[in-house]
């Protein structure tokens, strides 16, 4: 099988590993995050909501996918234990449609801890599967 990988930042390359079937992906560029805090809710100073910070963290490449084929991102094992990071939406999902030349793939995180996500820090793995 033949995939088209378009590289957007050079040191996020893909790390092929022995061992298992799914491959490590790096942050693109370096992000903080800010843990959850208490939030007046609608202006009442009694009331209070928590309000959690996310964003989307860019992982430096674009893929096209066969037909058929659908990537699955997740987290790592070690994502939360070092950085506080949930992945937002559970679990990552690209099928073929998700090909643009501006469609590069990243980790939507949400912080649970103040922290910091540096350039080339592995965050998130993937596999390609039909």
């Amino acid at each position: 099988m033949k995939i088209k990988v378009r590289l957007i930042n050079p040191n996020c390359k893909f790390e092929f590993i022995d061992k298992g079937e799914w491959i490590d992906l790096r942050a693109a560029q370096t992000l903080e995050l800010k843990g959850p805090f208490a939030n007046t809710l609608n202006g009442n100073r009694t009331k209070r909501d928590v309000v959690f910070d996310y964003k989307h963290i860019p992982l430096g490449f674009a893929m096209k996918l066969p037909k058929g084929f659908e990537a699955v991102a997740l987290p790592r094992s070690s994502t939360f234990k070092y950085w506080g990071l949930l992945l937002a939406n559970s679990k990552g999902v690209i099928d073929s449609s998700f090909s643009g030349s501006n469609d590069e793939w990243q980790f939507l995180a949400l912080a649970t801890k103040d922290t910091t996500v540096f350039e080339g820090d592995r965050i998130c793995q993937f596999r390609i599967q039909p």
